[in-house]
């Protein structure tokens, strides 16, 4: 007797962990898991533990993260069969060390929040509106997300936070007095860059979007592509760096060679019809800082997946070798996965 199940294998995982415990959620029940919800989940866990969050079609609401975990959920927009996005409304962080991976966020994360959080990882996320960091924190890494908005505290320093391989569809990055890395983005149709100093801003795209602001200053500019105008030619904020910014290896008003898009819906916030690796005639294939593409593909980030499913091992076939077993007896079984990016 064959069965298909589309599940990770975290969860067969779990019960061998040693230290760390795995928490499954779901708040369906026509997929039935330990907790009906993330917040009873996380009370229940210990610093250190994973929720794996299913998707289901009804969103978990607000989180409110108060312990060290990781949360999982299985995508935003999820490639694999028979699978939903796993949504929340808001995650607000009440302390150090969170990692979040593969959810739908309807609102923002750290909205309201007035805890200065560091060690915070958000990685393969949808982000509605914004994901905002507050002063002092540290140690941030935002990677493979699509996001709306990213600020930080303006006024004041955070120490490191890492901005690598996001696809931004409205608003862009703003408000970072030093110590952040903005690497191997796109940003499609969006405002600019703003009040940002003393910034590393390399291997990013620009396309429909001023990279040139007044209120940025003394950043690097390394290896970008802009393109504020495509179809139209060259625009006078497309030529970084500017004012107080240095920099080098840019292309400037060029086209960076898509492998698709549309040329009637160029201008769209992000179209999962378009294909935004690069032709192996653009400009910026190979000719990023460290030798790869410019752009989400490139760097030590690359994005797999536009739907934001999780990099961990699928399991395709559960098949039951003997359908009767007596009691005290064996049940014998073969598994199948494969390796997902």
């Amino acid at each position: 007797m064959k069965k298909h199940f589309y599940l990770f294998a975290l969860l067969f995982i779990a019960a061998s962990t040693v230290k760390a415990t795995v928490l499954t959620v779901s708040n369906d029940s026509k997929k039935p898991a330990s907790y009906t919800s993330i917040n009873s989940a996380m009370s229940a866990a210990k610093n250190g533990d994973t929720l794996f969050v299913l998707g289901t079609n009804t969103s978990y609401g607000n989180v409110a993260v108060k312990k060290h975990l990781t949360l999982i959920g299985q995508g935003h927009h999820p490639v694999n069969v028979n699978v939903s996005a796993t949504t929340v409304d808001y995650i607000d962080f009440y302390t150090d060390s969170v990692t979040i991976i593969g959810f739908y966020v309807n609102q923002n994360i750290n909205y309201n929040s007035k805890v200065k959080a560091s060690n915070i990882d958000i990685e393969r996320c949808y982000v509605t509106y914004s994901i905002s960091i507050n002063d002092s924190s540290a140690n941030w890494l935002i990677a493979d997300n699509f996001i709306f908005d990213l600020s930080g505290p303006s006024s004041s320093a955070v120490g490191s936070v890492l901005i690598l391989n996001n696809v931004f569809f409205r608003y862009s990055v703003n408000g970072f007095v030093g110590n952040v890395s903005i690497k191997n983005n796109l940003f499609l149709n969006t405002s600019s860059l703003s009040y940002l100093t003393n910034a590393t801003i390399s291997n990013n795209i620009f396309y429909g979007t001023a990279a040139v602001s007044s209120t940025i200053d003394k950043s690097s500019f390394k290896n970008n592509i802009t393109l504020k105008t495509p179809g139209s030619g060259a625009s006078a904020v497309d030529s970084i760096p500017n004012g107080t910014n240095t920099g080098s290896g840019n292309f400037i008003s060029k086209d960076p060679s898509f492998l698709k898009i549309d040329p009637n819906n160029r201008y769209d916030e992000f179209s999962v019809n378009n294909d935004y690796h690069l032709k192996s005639s653009s400009v910026g294939h190979n000719a990023g800082t460290d030798g790869t593409d410019v752009g989400p593909f490139g760097g030590s980030k690359p994005l797999n997946s536009y739907g934001g499913d999780p990099a961990l091992p699928l399991i395709t076939e559960f098949d039951i070798v003997n359908d009767v077993v007596p009691q005290g007896g064996t049940l014998n079984f073969t598994i199948k996965a494969k390796k997902q990016q």
